[in-house]
């Protein structure tokens, strides 16, 4: 694993009194042209080594890493075995709309200082018992002291991991969903590119135009009915 970058302090040791959490948090769905942005808060009681050694250990046939490294097979595998051992993760998303009326930056600031006082409340504890490692450009809110933003953390360290996987399968389901469930939302083939703008996709829109779980700001390029 690597080091952590310009560290201030070591935060991925720090979990070691018992009422410490070490927390993971990523995204989905920034860059989609259809559907939510989710985010995912996993937490451990353990350092992220510790927890890593423990799935591995559990898990031989199974590696965390960046969910965009791993195949949907191998996502929804690790999703599963992480959703049956109850560990402690919060996921939420916003809408296209509210992607739309806020915009994408804003939106994924609020689920994080949401998901991150939940989990406080969830638990019972402070905010400067969560030790919390970030993916990319994330950041959460300035009251949470113990933090760090790494790039390519998803792939860096196994919180982020498994906070990128249960994120991203979480938000594929949701997509796959809406084709089933709405033969209007079922030409746009969501199941396919999960909102993503693929050439098929982009002229599903230009031919149907758009939908309510489209992304209006995102569309400016496109011609559409």
């Amino acid at each position: 694993m690597s080091k952590i970058q310009n560290p201030k302090k070591a935060i991925k040791n720090s979990p070691k009194k018992k009422d410490f959490w070490l927390v993971g948090i990523d995204e989905v769905g920034r860059g989609p042209l259809a559907g939510p942005v989710t985010v995912c808060a996993f937490g451990v009681k353990a350092t992220d080594s510790e927890f890593r050694k423990s799935f591995s250990k559990k898990y031989p046939n199974l590696k965390l890493n960046d969910s965009k490294q791993l195949t949907e097979k191998k996502r929804e595998e690790i999703a599963y075995f992480l959703r049956k051992d109850k560990h402690k993760f919060l996921i939420k998303s916003m809408t296209a709309k509210q992607i739309d009326q806020f915009g994408i930056a804003v939106c994924i600031r609020k689920i994080i200082e949401n998901l991150l006082k939940n989990f406080i409340k969830s638990l019972d504890i402070s905010e400067g018992q969560l030790c919390i490692l970030l993916d990319g450009g994330l950041k959460a809110p300035k009251e949470f002291i113990n933090q760090e933003t790494h790039i390519k953390g998803d792939a860096k360290f196994a919180v982020i991991s498994c906070a990128s996987i249960l994120a991203k399968v979480h938000r594929d389901e949701y997509m796959r969903k809406l084709s089933k469930k709405d033969t209007d939302l079922a030409k746009y083939g969501f199941e396919i590119h999960k909102g993503y703008g693929t050439k098929k996709h982009i002229e599903s829109i230009i031919k149907n135009g758009i939908s309510p779980e489209h992304r209006k700001t995102f569309l400016k390029n496109i011609k559409y009915g």
